[in-house]
């Protein structure tokens, strides 16, 4: 029996507190972690193929380029330090402009390794909904607490074509009691509507899911209460570092490696209603790690989203349209 990976008819082509209370959340007990079996499908049922979409330009070399996400035709890109954006217009395959993202401070700590729209527009005459981005790393004053920023990407065109972006940071959510000195990836949820948290709880990859806040409140505190739901899977087979995280169809799409750190490139699928890691794919054994040039595999694979139905993966300043088919 063949099973495609279709998901859904979609061929995969490969996104009332105050501070001072948060002390004393981050000393709630948690309860302990309800663990699942992987139901993982063996590599070699794996059949990939890839081709090259467009060529990606970073538009500094002062930061690294991070997280990315798409909305329309456009591809939204993140550096670390969480110190800017550029973007990108898919349909005609061209860099369109970067901008200065007005953090509430730069941080090495804020790594803007994942990002993600919701569904949610700031106000109803915008073009695009909120965009978040993950800090990755606790705060530098805070070992247990984290962020996530929001943005309203501001866009018009006036009468001759021309097209103005612009930025404007809407809401800091604050989470608490999740890990220490540690690390964790907020994502958008398939619905566009909540969050899953991801984070390490004695080793184990803990998901946790709350619902998006009003996005007009300034500043929201998030600790274990205002959870949905939570659930951890087994530990990790191998030693590969994640990067972006993208949900979609109930499913976490991780591109994972750092080969400056000699780990190997994969690419993780966690099924979120099965709650197991389902699929690692390596993606040198298909020919996406360049073998002969050194400088060339420096890059990591830093996101995967969904452009025109079909899977993208920026990864080595390109983005690559992968096709995936598992027996």
């Amino acid at each position: 029996m063949r099973l495609w990976v279709l998901l859904l008819g979609v061929c995969f082509w490969v996104a009332s507190c105050n501070a001072d209370d948060a002390e004393d959340e981050m000393a709630v007990e948690l309860p302990p972690p309800v663990f699942y079996n992987d139901d993982m499908i063996a590599s070699d049922s794996v059949c990939l193929s890839y081709e090259k979409y467009m060529s990606l330009n970073p538009s500094q070399t002062k930061y690294s380029a991070q997280g990315g996400a798409c909305y329309g035709d456009y591809f939204i890109q993140g550096f670390d330090y969480n110190s800017a954006i550029d973007i990108y217009d898919l349909k005609i395959k061209k860099f369109i402009t970067q901008l200065e993202i007005p953090s509430p401070e730069k941080s090495s700590r804020y790594h803007s390794n994942t990002i993600g729209f919701s569904k949610e527009k700031y106000s109803e005459e915008d073009f695009f909904p909120l965009l978040y981005i993950n800090s990755g790393y606790s705060s530098s004053s805070h070992s247990n607490v984290y962020y996530v920023f929001a943005y309203r990407l501001l866009f018009s065109i006036d009468s001759v074509g021309n097209k103005t972006f612009g930025i404007e940071h809407v809401q800091t959510i604050e989470l608490s009691g999740f890990a220490t000195n540690s690390w964790i990836e907020a994502m958008v949820d398939s619905d566009k509507t909540s969050f899953w948290v991801k984070y390490n709880r004695s080793g184990y990859p803990t998901f946790a899911k709350f619902p998006i806040p009003d996005p007009h409140e300034a500043r929201v505190f998030v600790s274990q209460e205002h959870l949905t739901g939570e659930y951890s899977i087994s530990k990790q087979s191998v030693v590969s570092h994640n990067q972006g995280h993208f949900i979609f169809n109930n499913r976490i799409f991780i591109p994972s490696g750092v080969p400056s750190w000699h780990e190997p490139i994969l690419l993780f699928v966690i099924n979120l209603e099965k709650k197991a890691r389902e699929l690692i794919v390596n993606l040198a054994d298909y020919g996406l790690v360049n073998s002969v040039n050194p400088f060339d595999n420096y890059y990591e694979p830093e996101s995967i989203f969904i452009y025109e139905g079909k899977f993208m993966l920026a990864y080595r300043r390109v983005i690559y349209a992968i096709d995936i088919e598992i027996k």
